[in-house]
């Protein structure tokens, strides 16, 4: 289930960096809320409200300007939840998910 997840939120914002038309963080945050809320098993088995997670970090999500830099919040949002199974592609280097393998 949560491997599920983490495919379908990677490839649905990956997506959203592939279109021509200028980005809309509103749009990307509905999205973003839709698969969490319809697939995420542990939504609101959490210390946390899910409900004061989200606005903690809505305005940084609203405030996105690309698809990158909504991913970026969307990580940090995710982080959030402390379940280390829940994330959010595509990675780039510079993500804090990413452990590059030098070997």
């Amino acid at each position: 289930m949560k491997r599920n997840l983490v495919l379908m939120l990677a490839s649905s914002v990956m997506l959203m960096g592939f279109k021509c038309a200028a980005f809309d963080a509103e749009k990307a945050i509905n999205e973003l809320q839709t698969i969490l809320t319809d697939n995420y098993a542990y939504l609101h088995d959490r210390e946390q409200s899910a409900v004061k997670l989200f606005n903690t970090h809505e305005s940084r999500l609203r405030d996105s300007k690309t698809a990158k830099e909504f991913r970026d919040n969307a990580q940090v949002y995710l982080r959030a939840f402390t379940d280390p199974h829940l994330n959010l592609g595509p990675y780039d280097c510079d993500d804090f998910s990413v452990y590059p393998n030098r070997f």
